[in-house]
């Protein structure tokens, strides 16, 4: 009823008040501001992922918890596979006005949220990338996802969502977009990227030095595939320590809570 009457006003030629009649129908029509564990958030009502965000449940709580412990003032966080930004927003609670955020999400439409969702809360110091990350830099295709779910999007995973519409963007080594970016260090990078994590670490080349911590999803961690075995593997010779969000060592077929790894780095 509100879009129709908002329509009808516009179509009205010019009288005393006009303008603000259609500002307060604007603000009616606006998306409805959500706030989850703190944070302001955009949310679409459809798609379900922020439907669970709209409930007030907090999507992979002990992963959220986890960057309170490894996340400083001032620190770099890296989320590869962003989605629509809601642990962006975390790591920027931690990180301040002083750290950066690099987002790096293929999807125009969840970098679009992304953005939304940072304006909302008045935060800036956010670098959105509408790339794809893997170990070539190259351009792909990639179809569009369903309304209803725009988060399982895959590089090498069977298309659960896929539509006929198809779009190109970037796909990029994280060691060129890092040099580029001219970061120092990483604090935390955050992989989710629905079975291509280890094409993204292989993407990191020399630059996985620079990276204290890794949290990467393992969907298949009751049964490793190949692909799997050859991420942990990967992951162990470069330094990292697997571990479980929990903080426990942790070794393949293990419980995986929320179904993310955490790599330590090793220092001497």
């Amino acid at each position: 009823m509100l879009r129709f009457l908002y329509k009808h006003i516009l179509r009205l030629p010019s009288f005393r008040g006009k303008g603000r009649i259609e500002t307060v129908l604007r603000a009616r029509l606006a998306p409805r501001l959500e706030r989850v564990d703190g944070i302001y958030m955009d949310l679409d009502p459809i798609e379900w992922c922020q439907i669970e965000l709209l409930s007030g449940h907090v999507p992979e709580r002990r992963t959220a918890d986890l960057f309170g412990k490894l996340l400083r003032p001032g620190d770099t966080y890296v989320d590869v596979g962003a989605h629509v930004g809601f642990h962006t927003l975390v790591a920027r609670r931690h990180l301040g006005h002083q750290g950066r955020v690099i987002a790096v999400e293929p999807q125009p439409y969840n970098c679009n949220k992304i953005d939304a969702n940072w304006r909302v809360n008045g935060f800036s110091n956010i670098i959105v990338c509408v790339a794809a990350a893997g170990e070539r830099n190259d351009m792909v295709e990639l179809n569009s996802q369903a309304t209803s779910d725009r988060s399982r999007l895959s590089l090498c995973l069977p298309g659960v969502n896929d539509q006929p519409l198809c779009f190109r963007v970037p796909l990029v080594r994280l060691d060129s977009l890092l040099e580029q970016l001219k970061c120092d260090r990483i604090r935390l990078l955050k992989i989710d990227v629905e079975g291509y994590e280890l094409e993204v670490i292989r993407g990191l080349g020399a630059w996985v030095e620079k990276i204290d911590h890794v949290i990467a999803e393992v969907l298949d961690w009751e049964s490793p595939s190949a692909r799997t075995t050859d991420l942990l593997a990967l992951l162990a010779n470069l330094g990292f320590e697997l571990k479980n969000i929990e903080g426990a060592s942790w070794n393949a077929g293990e419980n995986l809570p929320e179904n993310n790894l955490w790599g330590s780095r090793v220092r001497p």
